[in-house]
């Protein structure tokens, strides 16, 4: 394993390694990347220069290894590979379970765990990552933090680090900035909008909570609607607000209350990848769904946290220039006509996509944006300045079409990001609202 304070260089160790095992040769795969999500994975490909996938997808893929023959790909495939496993301190004990079985019946040559205990930990049940280290797992240590070049500023991460916060912040002095709790969104995004536009490009808003966020997120959107930067007419939408069920959590029938919004990541209790269900209720121990093709019911168990997600809907406006950030992966159906296969959508990934044109929906009806999202580029990713069309295809009934301009830096930003109080949105259109 590796355990490496935040900032000490973990990914360009991982660069070095990449470098010192060699070019990959035809057929023969040295280093694969893998990363609890895939916001992770991809900057772990960006940054290593390694191919990176979602742990998740790998455990998927190789679950069953009892047919011989899939056995023997999956060994011509990463035997003698080293997986290098980042952001290790997320991974829970069943996961990191999985991953060490599979890797041994591939005949993997070595698991690199990555990570810092002192970072996020899993969801789940269990911190393997932190409990190997304690049972003797070699284990190399990158302590010395690089990131930070200000020495002030390198101290500080030092003992916020060993547990001293109010020492942290006293030793930044004048570059601290009090304000009352009930006004820190507000200030936050003052100062914000005071900067420059090039400024702002490289400057976050932090947030405590969900409540300081949307204050520092609306006096944003505020700020910018006076400056000219949003326009046009409003557009309300509802967007997911993941409730990360545990396993515990998931297997508790009282989780699933009316109203609710189920989005499932496999196909499983008669309903598909992707499919979007409201929760309407129990009957006899089974939680109770509304899908597009009649009634579902399922039992629910610890099981249920890895084939779906429980959402609550929370409003948000929208208007043009306004910026989002999809927080939700989703594979890129396949081209029709003359509309090849678009870019995929990945959670955290950034880009600028402001709404320009028109939303025409169809009064009466409940249009699921999230179950249908079908975005389709004129060429085979989003360009610069390119008009691009995110349509909507819902079997009952006609499609639902919104025109949008791409303007971002990086060709592969295929999702959408937000102001930099980040305003994540898995979108449901509202039948009755204006166009914008």
């Amino acid at each position: 394993g590796v355990q490496g304070h935040a900032g000490s260089g973990k990914t360009t160790m991982l660069r070095e390694v990449k470098a010192l095992l060699g070019d990959t040769r035809a057929g023969e795969r040295k280093i694969q990347g893998l990363a609890p999500s895939a916001a992770a994975a991809r900057v772990l490909a960006r940054e290593a220069g390694i191919p990176s996938r979602t742990l998740q997808h790998f455990l998927t893929r190789f679950n069953d290894l009892s047919d011989p023959a899939r056995l023997a790909r999956g060994r011509a495939e990463y035997g003698g590979a080293v997986l290098a496993v980042d952001e290790a301190s997320m991974i829970d004990t069943v996961r990191a379970d999985a991953l060490l079985r599979i890797a041994r019946d591939l005949e993997v040559a070595r698991v690199a765990l990555v990570g810092d205990t002192a970072q996020l930990r899993a969801v789940d049940a269990g911190q393997p990552f932190r409990l190997l280290q304690k049972a003797g797992m070699a284990t190399a240590v990158m302590d010395e933090v690089l990131r930070q070049r200000d020495p002030a500023l390198r101290a500080t991460v030092g003992r916020a680090r060993e547990g001293e916060p109010g020492a942290a912040i006293a030793a930044l002095g004048n570059r601290v900035r009090e304000a009352p709790r009930e006004a820190l969104g507000i200030e936050a995004a003052r100062r914000w909008l005071a900067l420059a536009p090039e400024q702002r490009a490289d400057t976050l808003i932090l947030a405590p909570t969900h409540a300081i966020r949307r204050q520092a997120n609306e006096a944003v959107r505020e700020g910018l609607a006076e400056e000219g930067v949003l326009k046009g007419r409003t557009l309300a939408v509802d967007r997911l607000v993941n409730r990360r069920l545990t396993r515990a959590l998931a297997s508790d029938i009282r989780s699933y209350e009316p109203g609710d919004t189920v989005v499932f990541h496999r196909d499983v209790f008669g309903c598909r990848a992707n499919d979007v269900c409201t929760v309407t209720g129990h009957n006899g121990g089974r939680v109770v769904l509304a899908h597009a093709e009649g009634e579902r019911r399922f039992r629910p168990s610890g099981n249920a946290a890895r084939y779906l997600g429980l959402y609550d809907t929370e409003r948000i406006e929208l208007r043009a220039g306004d910026l989002i950030r999809w927080t939700r992966n989703r594979k890129a159906p396949p081209g029709r006509g003359r509309h090849p296969r678009g870019p995929d959508l990945v959670n955290g990934d950034h880009g600028v996509v402001p709404i320009y044109a028109t939303l025409t929906a169809f009064s009466g009806m409940d249009v699921n944006i999230g179950q249908h999202l079908k975005p389709m580029f004129t060429t085979d990713g989003p360009q610069l300045g390119e008009r691009a069309a995110i349509e909507l295809d819902v079997s009952a009934i006609q499609a639902v079409r919104i025109e949008v301009v791409i303007r971002h830096e990086t060709k592969d930003a295929s999702c959408l990001s937000s102001t930099d109080a980040e305003q994540e949105c898995t979108a449901f259109p509202d039948p009755g609202a204006a166009p914008t």
